[in-house]
């Protein structure tokens, strides 16, 4: 099973203090402890931390090291990073695949159905799918009957069951490396999605809570979540 994880923070999504959504304290700790939490309790080993410039910050609240798993810091690059960059950073992992978060947005994924899935599918990357909330804000996947992204919907052809990414992928290295060598573009949602043209990217359907810690409207969802683990 995979045991091999990336936080990708985004520096764009900030809170309304200028700090990037993933740290956001809701009590003395930052949301992005949900996902610490999740990772350890799947006995994940390594974590490497793409955090740009609040790498450091990061360091200040974990350090190297949190229950199971071991943190390294990727070092600051371009924002956001490039595959290239993400893959030079990842060579002491020993995993052939990855399972890349953004943290500032939590769902509880069944690590082993996604790897089962992913390795079923013989998928070069799998996309953990949630329902879209608002279809003019979220980009609303096209899939085949086997569940193989082959675009995204417009307004003129939404799927009758409206999913989207929820920042969680699980994604084969070797597709890294083709990636950088195909097109020098950054490491993000959209432009993994944009791949599948190119590449056997899959849709794995989620059905658990969603929570954006930058949507206002799951701030108060987020902080019960933080009183029921007891933070």
């Amino acid at each position: 099973m995979i045991r091999d994880a990336i936080f990708i923070i985004d520096e764009n999504r900030l809170n309304n203090s200028g700090v990037p959504g993933s740290l956001t304290r809701l009590t003395a700790r930052p949301f992005m402890e949900l996902w610490m939490r999740f990772l350890d309790q799947w006995s994940f080993s390594e974590l490497l931390v793409a955090g740009g410039l609040w790498n450091e910050h990061i360091r200040n609240i974990y350090n190297n090291k949190y229950g199971s798993f071991r943190i390294t810091y990727a070092p600051v690059g371009n924002s956001p990073l490039l595959p290239a960059e993400l893959n030079e950073a990842m060579e002491h992992m020993t995993g052939s695949s990855v399972l890349v978060i953004y943290p500032d947005r939590f769902f509880n994924i069944n690590v082993r159905r996604l790897t089962d899935f992913h390795q079923l599918k013989e998928a070069e990357s799998t996309v953990a799918l949630r329902f879209a909330r608002d279809i003019r804000n979220d980009p609303v996947v096209l899939m085949d009957p086997n569940y193989r992204i082959t675009g995204l919907a417009g307004l003129d052809n939404i799927p009758v069951e409206e999913y989207t990414e929820g920042g969680v992928f699980l994604i084969k290295r070797s597709l890294l490396r083709q990636w950088h060598n195909k097109k020098n573009e950054a490491f993000t949602p959209g432009n993994i999605l944009g791949l599948c043209s190119d590449f056997r990217i899959f849709g794995f359907r989620c059905f658990s809570e969603f929570l954006d810690i930058c949507n206002p409207d799951d701030l108060e969802k987020a902080k019960k979540t933080f009183e029921m683990y007891g933070y």
